[in-house]
């Protein structure tokens, strides 16, 4: 599963049982006005709203990925083994 669809999944079932909360203690005498279900949806919806505001891409390379990127980029064989970032000046 991508990093994309696990985060609708988090996302979709804590809604889920946002409602299935809130229907369950209505059933069981749970009095409400409008406006306490709306404050009480609206701080629910609250942890859902953060998690795809922070992880709403891809995450950066590691370091590692970066030097094995570099290290699979030489030519031959031998080079790999002493693979380095040269700067642009000396190319």
């Amino acid at each position: 599963m991508s990093f994309t669809q696990i985060r609708l999944v988090v996302i979709s079932s804590w809604l889920a049982s946002l409602i299935v909360v809130l229907s369950v203690g209505l059933m069981f005498g749970f009095v409400t006005s409008p406006w306490n279900g709306a404050i009480l949806f609206l701080l629910g919806c609250v942890p859902a709203m953060i998690l795809s505001v922070l992880f709403r891409g891809a995450p950066p390379q590691t370091i590692a990925e970066v030097l094995y990127d570099a290290n699979q980029a030489a030519t031959t064989p031998s080079e790999r083994r002493y693979a380095t970032i040269t700067p642009p000046d000396k190319q």
